[in-house]
């Protein structure tokens, strides 16, 4: 998949750095369904909000945790 190669080169690249990537809400999900080993399609289905955060925790190999998803917080009272 496109998105996740993408993904780890910049990791590889960047190795034990921070690294912040703003980009489409189906990136995201896309992202997410990888790194969670869901199915692409299915009945769960993921609802990225414009704006809003999601943090993955690069643990080794191919290991992610997932931080946070879809915090909108930062919109709280706007």
């Amino acid at each position: 998949d496109r998105v996740m190669e993408t993904l780890r080169r910049t990791v590889r690249k960047h190795e034990g750095g921070t690294i912040v990537i703003a980009c489409h809400a189906g990136v995201i999900d896309a992202v997410m369904r990888q790194t969670l080993h869901m199915h692409q399609t299915g009945k769960f289905e993921l609802h990225t909000q414009n704006t809003s955060l999601t943090e993955l925790l690069h643990v080794q190999g191919s290991k992610w945790r997932l931080v946070r998803y879809n915090d909108a917080a930062h919109l709280n009272g706007l």
